[in-house]
């Protein structure tokens, strides 16, 4: 049987540099991220598929198991991170225009990358194992990449051209070593496949992970206080709500017996950036919709709601403070809102 060709392999910089740096945080034991990127087919009938990967995702660190000779990690705040970036990816084509990705690239989780102790280069039968366990798992996956750092390497050690390794520096004399390893539902055995590190400036870049999933905390308080206030909160959404990346992180609200509901916008960055209200009639979740099927809806019946004169945001501030300014001062709403041009487009 013809073995798969093994792919173009290309990496961001910032990749590189996070393996690194992340594997330098603990010596002793093991650690690693999952991968983000996309998946090329090949040009033409006879030439190799390309991986590009972009970034790298950090694990839900509720749920990561370091050990000296064992790793494991997901979790659902990965999932939610994911779920983010590809909801960017998809909502923002336009970015990748005048770079190797096609604006119609599906962002993927691409593989997981593994610090390995010791000067442990190649795959484990651990490894190999769970390997396999995620092909079966996953279907849909044809291949897996899955690096492997190890530390503390001497400076004469050094890469090149077609070999599946290479090295930077550790900051204290030596270097760090980043052997790529690949697996496909066809071999069902690690391959070495040769990396090329291209500018960040090359490839395009993921969108900020939003305040939700980097403050958790806050979410907490503030979904506390909105219900503590006597809102019923929706699940989150993301959406864009002014024409401009990245997505904002959306809550429909209302009042038992109200006749309308609010939608409250927040930036990724909340609560450095100030949300933006909006009003619209109430809206019932109709018959197998979901929570975006119901968000379309509203949006498209959303206006703007004005902040009363002098009114200003601080990010000592919670969400309840706002809608009570915005209630007490009874704001009428605004002539228009800044995407009412994309009503028509809404998914």
């Amino acid at each position: 049987m013809t073995q798969p060709v093994i792919p173009n392999l290309i990496l961001a910089q910032r990749v590189v540099d996070k393996m690194a740096k992340q594997a330098a945080k603990f010596v002793h034991d093991e650690t690693g991220e999952a991968m983000v990127g996309v998946m090329l087919p090949a040009a033409h009938p006879n030439g190799a598929p390309t991986i590009i990967a972009i970034d790298t995702l950090p694990a839900d660190e509720s749920e990561v198991v370091r050990q000296a000779y064992a790793f494991a990690h997901g979790g659902e705040s990965q999932f939610e991170a994911f779920t983010w970036l590809l909801e960017n990816w998809e909502a923002d084509g336009d970015s990748r225009k005048g770079t190797p990705v096609p604006v119609e690239a599906k962002l993927a989780h691409i593989g997981d990358w593994h610090k390995q102790p010791g000067h442990m280069i190649a795959p484990s039968g651990g490894d190999l194992q769970s390997a396999l366990a995620l092909l079966a798992d996953n279907p849909q996956i044809e291949q897996w990449l899955a690096p492997i750092v190890t530390l503390d390497h001497a400076p004469t050690l050094s890469g090149g051209a077609g070999v599946n390794y290479l090295t930077t520096p550790d900051g204290q004399g030596g270097l760090t070593r980043i052997d790529f390893w690949l697996i496909d539902r066809q071999t069902r055995a690690f391959r070495p496949v040769s990396p090329t590190v291209y500018p960040d400036a090359k490839l395009p870049a993921l969108q900020p992970l939003p305040w939700t999933l980097t403050n958790e905390g806050r979410v907490s308080i503030e979904v506390g206080q909105l219900e503590h206030e006597g809102w019923l909160v929706s699940d989150i959404v993301f959406w864009d709500t002014d024409l401009a990346m990245p997505l904002e992180v959306c809550f429909m609200l209302g009042k038992p017996g109200a006749e309308s509901l609010w939608v409250v916008a927040t930036p990724h960055d909340y609560p450095a950036s100030p949300p933006r209200a909006y009003r619209a009639p109430f809206v019932a979740l109709g018959k197998d919709e979901d929570i975006y099927d119901l968000f379309a809806r509203v949006w498209k019946q959303c206006e703007p709601v004005l902040n009363p004169a002098g009114w200003e945001w601080s990010d000592e501030l919670y969400l309840t403070d706002y809608l009570a300014a915005l209630t007490t001062e009874s704001p009428a709403p605004a002539a228009s809102k800044a995407a009412d041009d994309k009503k028509e487009d809404v998914p």
